[in-house]
């Protein structure tokens, strides 16, 4: 951005005080409203994503999160290590952490949908964990409770807890 430069007495009457910290002040607004614009413009603009990137997730959400990385790749288009990189710039987060992610959102879903009994292994099992002691392993990385103390606090929103 260039520096904005003007004689400090430029516009204001002879001996008037305080002019050159009003000019001071004045060029940082519109060194402010030029940025201002600047940033809307890139703003308005659409976000577009890597191909790889759109692949992956396409791919991961078309399997409920239950995918591992490799599989998200497009042949030759980019790397693993790549993919990865890419995929956090653009959305915040690892290809893992995201598919992760849904995952879990598809088990909170399931939770508040079921009534009665929770077959706790066969939910694991049904979403794609290893076993039982991954899945709660994960719920609570997620969630912050264990699956059997998260039933209690169901409400009536998908995701929010009753807490005390």
């Amino acid at each position: 951005m260039q520096k904005l430069h003007a004689p400090c007495n430029e516009g204001f009457p002879p001996g008037y005080k305080n002019n050159c910290a009003l000019h001071s002040l004045c060029a940082t607004m519109l060194a402010f409203l030029i940025l201002e614009q600047v940033l809307l413009r890139k703003l308005h603009k659409p976000m577009q994503r890597h191909s790889a990137v759109q692949y992956a997730l396409a791919k991961i959400k078309s399997n409920l999160g239950s995918i591992r990385v490799e599989e998200c790749l497009q042949s030759g288009n980019v790397g693993s290590r790549r993919l990865t990189r890419l995929f956090e710039l653009e959305t915040g987060m690892t290809p893992k952490r995201f598919a992760r992610l849904l995952r879990f959102r598809q088990v909170i879903s399931h939770l508040h949908k079921s009534k009665g009994l929770i077959d706790w292994t066969d939910l694991a099992l049904r979403y794609g964990y290893y076993d039982q002691a991954h899945f709660s392993r994960e719920f609570r990385d997620f969630s912050g409770f264990t699956p059997t103390s998260y039933l209690p606090l169901i409400g009536e929103f998908e995701n929010h807890v009753a807490v005390s």
